[in-house]
């Protein structure tokens, strides 16, 4: 298909046709004859030229394969030529005979253009009036044509770049996108977008139709320019840089922390090209050598070039290091140290509160024999509330279930004000189960306002069969220090993380509900450093039995970690028992989910 430019012809019958660009198109006659002589027929020559010229500079961007040509009568509206000219791939100037009969020395004419590309409609140009004439000089002058885009996306009002990246280096590419949007913002698919750079020496687009940009030879900034054939424009800024060469350290190296924490100061290098300068757009990938982890292991360098991410420490005390790699260059690194120290030792008091009081007591009895350093205390918050006040007095609440109860909507209330107002909670099965989204168990209950701000969902609520801690996904943290095993024959999983849930280990089987493997141990940070842990098994397994591995340093991780979420300051300590008081349903505790719920015993 190519772009149709009419050509003038010589007087006799020939309608010529040329192939060009469409702008800046030549003149075009279109002869016509007289028929009238009594004697017999006798062909006159009747003349008009036409100037035709494509309204869009992005017309270029679609082949025509046919045009048609309409006359109608002024006079009756009556068709005098209906005429279609098939277009080549190939073709350059196509000529065809017409002939139109006349009564007179001129004779005036609606002219109307359809341009075809593949059957669909795509130019316009008219209904316009012209004369034809049997004067030769009035062939001289062109009647203007403008040719009009009315293909997809005509209607459209503006032109969006989309595109997220925008740095190229030199001879490598970078495609753009963008979008054509009607009146209400909607984005029209199929609409044809013309691509241009601004500055051919610092990037070319090879091809107008597609939005590939190839970086140049010259550094800079660039406007890649997006048109659409109703001419509404958009442009985008791309950066354009020389191939990288070197990476350096700018910050971060030398640091001292605790074994299995954060360090405070990111790791900062620089990646530069030939010329001293920073390069953006170059992919820098972390690594440590142990156990480390990277809030992000691969990172695009800025428009300075630089690249920067936080390092967590390894488990093993002494020196560690990590490298930062310029990934696809050669592949040069530097390498960062960072000392290792041990971890305090966290102590504290829990207070553990469940609907289930002889848990509760096994809790009590058997975790400070595997956790030295923590003493612990005890509610049953099926027949009785804790004021805030009360659990203010613990820098660590652990709370679970054993069956659904009434009281869980006021205890969620009672307990999410105590994160709020500065303590520190983990969270274990049977927890889940009187989760108001939980699909399993439906609960009447829920948790009230602690549901906004535990870490996970509850489609199922708790699993009740074997499974093992899928050890491939441990994310080295203090939560998971120590833990290299664990696998129970029940209560466990059963969840799905919330976004804004960091997650650190996962259970090795799906479960039903989840249509995936759930977490085994996440966690959530409020704004004041408050840390809330979620621990899908039962913290109750000494009571149930049935677990293997490592289960005892988990809850101790869980608890102690917790507790170093805790304020420098936290609120006074108010003496006095906990508030009893009665709730308006039932406040037993309900043989619904749990171990004692499971009609068919598992």
């Amino acid at each position: 298909m190519g772009f149709l430019a009419l050509m003038h012809s010589m007087p006799g019958a020939a309608f010529r046709l040329k192939i060009a660009t469409p702008v800046a198109l030549l003149a075009t006659v279109l002869v016509v004859s007289c028929l009238g002589d009594p004697s017999g027929p006798r062909l006159r020559a009747a003349h008009f030229a036409l100037a035709p010229s494509f309204s869009s500079a992005a017309a270029g961007l679609i082949g025509i394969d046919s045009v048609q040509a309409l006359l109608h009568r002024t006079s009756d509206s009556s068709i005098a030529l209906d005429t279609t000219v098939q277009v080549a791939q190939n073709d350059s100037v196509i000529d065809l005979n017409l002939v139109v009969p006349v009564d007179s020395t001129t004779e005036t004419f609606w002219l109307t253009l359809n341009c075809y590309s593949t059957d669909e409609l795509v130019f316009v140009g008219g209904p316009l009036e012209v004369t034809a004439t049997t004067s030769e000089d009035s062939a001289a002058t062109g009647v203007q044509v403008d040719i009009e885009y009315v293909g997809v996306g005509s209607n459209a009002q503006s032109v969006q770049i989309v595109s997220a990246e925008n740095s190229v280096l030199f001879g490598e590419t970078l495609t753009l996108s963008a979008e054509a949007l009607d009146s209400s913002g909607a984005a029209i698919g199929g609409t044809p977008i013309r691509w241009t750079s601004l500055n051919t020496q610092r990037a070319a687009v090879p091809d107008q139709a597609i939005g590939r940009v190839v970086g140049g030879t010259q550094r800079g900034a660039v406007e890649i320019e997006a048109m659409l054939l109703t001419d509404q424009t958009d442009t985008a800024t791309v950066l354009v840089n020389p191939v990288p060469n070197a990476i350096a350290i700018v910050s971060g190296n030398d640091q001292t922390g605790f074994a299995g924490t954060q360090l405070p100061q990111p790791l900062v290098v620089r990646v530069t090209a030939l010329d001293g300068l920073g390069v953006a757009g170059a992919t820098v990938d972390f690594s440590a050598i142990g156990d480390g982890s990277f809030s992000q292991t691969s990172v695009v360098s800025d428009t300075g070039g630089l690249a920067s991410t936080m390092w967590t420490l390894g488990l093993v005390e002494g020196t560690q290091t990590a490298t930062a790699t310029l990934s696809g260059y050669g592949d040069p690194l530097v390498t960062f140290s960072a000392t290792a120290e041990p971890r305090p030792t966290v102590t504290g008091n829990v207070l553990v509160i469940s609907n289930a009081s002889y848990v509760n007591a096994s809790i009590v009895d058997t975790y400070p024999v595997q956790m030295p350093g923590f003493t612990f205390d005890s509610m049953d918050v099926s027949v009785q509330i804790p004021t805030l006040e009360y659990l203010l007095q613990y820098p660590v609440v652990l709370l679970f279930e054993d069956g659904l109860f009434a009281n869980s909507f006021d205890v969620g209330d009672t307990v999410a004000a105590y994160v709020q107002a500065g303590g520190n909670l983990v969270i274990g099965t049977f927890y889940w189960q009187d989760r108001s989204d939980n699909l399993e168990y439906p609960s009447n209950y829920g948790w009230g306002a602690l549901e906004q701000i535990d870490p996970f969902l509850a489609p199922e609520g708790s699993e009740y069969r074997g499974d093992s801690l899928d050890t491939s996904t441990i994310v080295a943290h203090p939560l998971t220090s120590g833990v290299n095993s664990l696998g129970v024959n029940s209560y466990h999983g059963g969840v799905v993380a919330k976004q804004g849930t960091t997650v650190l280990a996962w259970w090795s089987d799906p479960c039903i509900y989840c249509e995936t493997n759930s977490p085994l141990i996440g966690y959530r940070e409020e704004s004041q450093g408050q840390r809330i842990v979620g621990v899908t098994v039962a913290p109750g397994y000494v009571y149930y039995g049935g677990f293997t591995g490592d289960f005892y340093r988990l809850w101790e991780n869980a608890l102690g970690w917790a507790i170093e979420g805790s304020l420098p300051a936290p609120p006074a300590a108010l003496a006095g028992d906990p508030i009893r008081r009665s709730h308006p349903t039932p406040a037993s505790t309900s043989t619904t989910g749990g171990t004692a719920g499971r009609p068919d015993g598992r």
